[in-house]
């Protein structure tokens, strides 16, 4: 693992905004998530809060496999897309450009820039 790149990545986990993705059964799918946060440094750890009911939460059972993606300021319109749920939107990917992640834990900084966060978005929370 190119532990620059988790570093950089980890200290950049503001709270804010992020795209949980899972490939299972031939089907992709992802979902806007905000409550990410650094559990441990070695082996490296992330927690993710997601719904019981959510879809993506079933297919990481499935897969045992899953990728976080720190938004970008100038992702609003993702985020708020992903953020659909699932009965609403049930293709969520489609049209999006995405690539298959590695099996094992990795880290990667493919563009720089500053986060998006929950404020930034506009976004509140519903309850």
């Amino acid at each position: 693992m190119d532990e620059a790149a988790k570093k950089t990545i980890l200290r950049h986990f503001p709270y804010g905004l992020y795209v949980v993705t899972v490939a299972a059964a031939g089907e992709d799918h992802g979902m806007t998530a905000n409550w990410v946060m650094q559990a441990a440094f070695d082996p490296p750890m992330v927690v993710v809060a997601l719904e019981n009911t959510s879809k993506t939460l079933g297919m990481i059972r499935d897969s045992h496999h899953f990728a976080v993606n720190l938004l970008l300021a100038s992702q609003r319109e993702l985020a708020g897309k992903l953020g659909r749920s699932s009965e609403q939107a049930p293709q969520k990917l489609k049209g999006i450009k995405t690539r298959p992640a590695p099996v094992v834990v990795a880290a990667g900084v493919e563009h720089d820039g500053e986060p998006l966060t929950l404020r930034e978005a506009g976004f509140k929370y519903s309850g």
